[in-house]
């Protein structure tokens, strides 16, 4: 009877550890995937402001790595930091929540997130790549989209 015991714990012991494993596994995934939804909306923000900035007055931005903020509804740079035109350079400013949930370089609780837009002008388009960077547990990640933009209008 005390080794049937012993059995019957064993197996419902492997049993929860297997529920917890799972369960853990699940937390961690749910984490991973709401840093990409993130990742991706801030890289699509950042595309969208450089096309507005671009559309706005295409002589004023140049080739170069932009940290964009939402703020501003001219190209300044306030509005649009240069780092400077190695498009190898990447920001390392991290973007910060307001109490409204939105993300800005302005004051606000920091978050992992940094993001970098590289404007590559040749000829009569501009290449533009929004790139989020963040660390998920000890790991850096990055989530990068990029569009072709033409200067149909002078």
């Amino acid at each position: 009877m005390l080794i049937e015991t012993l059995v019957g714990l064993s197996i419902i012991l492997i049993a929860i550890t297997g529920i917890v494993s799972l369960i853990s596994r699940a937390f961690s995934l749910n984490a991973d995937t709401s840093n990409r939804f993130i990742a991706a909306n801030l890289s699509t923000e950042g595309l969208e402001l450089m096309k507005y900035y671009l559309v706005s007055d295409w002589n004023k931005v140049t080739s170069g790595v932009y940290e964009v903020n939402y703020k501003c509804d001219v190209f300044s740079p306030t509005c649009a930091n240069n780092l400077g035109t190695d498009l190898s350079l990447r920001s390392t400013k991290v973007l910060n929540m307001d109490v409204n949930g939105m993300y800005s370089y302005d004051a606000g609780t920091p978050t992992q997130f940094t993001r970098s837009v590289v404007v590559n002008w040749g000829g009569q388009s501009s290449e533009v790549a929004s790139i989020v960077s963040w660390t998920f547990k000890g790991e850096k990640k990055e989530i990068q989209l990029s569009e072709n933009l033409f200067r149909w209008h002078q």
